[in-house]
């Protein structure tokens, strides 16, 4: 564990950074049996609860846990295995990306054994990956103001946020089109327009 503090040349300590962030490299030598997709950073907060950062990638030729985080406290190196052991994704070519989107929450298989590596990532699953990987508290939305999205989806709340933040918005007529397949082009404009 490794405590992360700035002191201001007042003596002051720096606790956040408001809309700003900074980079952190922890270093670390992956165990003998230790992946390093499923390495990530972890941070406690102030009441002892332990918390996972998704934004958090290994560094294997530098031997270094990287993240970047909008405040100090108290940070480790975590190993979380991507569960369940898909059946379809053990000789495929995105094998290690997989069990680490997966690690991390940030996509779900599309049942308890398979993870279906060569079905399209949908504009829905897109957004709830975003959410995820950038922590969005979505307890905040509570209704879904497109039409073809249920309020009890699980992607609705970061569909919302989506929207709401410009990051991907609906197709008119009231209509978001969560089950309509997303290009790796279309993923990359966003996430390149939006520094995502």
């Amino acid at each position: 564990m490794f405590e992360l503090r700035i002191n201001h040349g007042s003596g002051r300590q720096v606790q956040n950074f408001g809309t700003g962030s900074v980079s952190v490299s922890i270093p670390y030598i992956l165990g003998a049996n230790e992946s390093a997709s499923n390495v990530q950073a972890v941070y406690v907060d102030a009441s002892g609860a332990v918390h996972w950062l998704a934004n958090s990638v290994y560094d294997s030729v530098n031997r270094v846990l990287r993240f970047s985080t909008t405040h100090f406290s108290t940070y480790g190196v975590g190993y979380k295995q991507a569960n369940p052991a898909f059946t379809d994704t053990a000789s495929h070519w995105a094998k290690d990306d997989i069990a680490f989107a997966v690690s991390r929450g940030l996509l779900d298989g599309t049942s308890a054994t398979t993870f279906s590596p060569n079905s399209a990532l949908t504009r829905g699953m897109f957004v709830a990956a975003l959410g995820r990987l950038s922590n969005t508290d979505v307890s905040l939305y509570k209704r879904s103001s497109f039409t073809n999205v249920k309020n009890d989806a699980y992607y609705m709340g970061y569909i919302e946020w989506a929207n709401k933040n410009y990051i991907l918005t609906g197709v008119g007529n009231g209509k978001f089109a969560p089950d309509q397949a997303i290009t790796r082009a279309q993923m990359a404009v966003i996430m390149q327009e939006k520094q995502i």
